[in-house]
């Protein structure tokens, strides 16, 4: 059963976390640069951000929905808690850009209740397989 109703909701939360991180990366690589640092660094963590945003909160789920819902749990629960900790990184109160902080928020949460839905998943599959005694 819950197999099953996860199966149809990881699609579109994948897809939520994908247009949220998206759009998170579109705004803080047109967002203003952090204030405090010099201007060749303070460019760098604004346009490093939105790259780690947009590669490991968007990019990297996105490529998540081509597969198989039941193929390599183990490998979208990294995905996911990466895509997290991306849009997590990206609440750095240096890096000041409108909305961002509700997108990268919202996305954080939805990837990490993937991570959960996946870590549940792997965790169902192991306790429906018979044990196998080698006495």
């Amino acid at each position: 059963m819950l197999e099953s109703l996860y199966l149809k909701l990881a699609r579109s939360l994948t897809l939520a976390v994908v247009l949220l991180s998206g759009t998170a990366s579109l705004i803080l690589w047109n967002g203003p640069d952090p204030v405090g640092f010099n201007a060749s660094k303070a460019e760098a963590m604004r346009v490093g951000a939105a790259a780690v945003v947009g590669v490991l909160g968007a990019l990297l789920p996105l490529v998540t929905v081509a597969s198989r819902a039941t193929s390599f749990r183990r490998t979208k629960a990294a995905v996911f808690t990466a895509a997290g900790l991306a849009n997590s990184f990206a609440l750095s109160p240096a890096l000041t850009a409108p909305f961002k902080g509700a997108l990268c928020t919202l996305a954080m949460v939805v990837a990490f209740v993937m991570v959960i839905g996946q870590i549940a998943l792997i965790w169902a599959s192991t306790e429906a397989k018979p044990p196998h005694s080698k006495f």
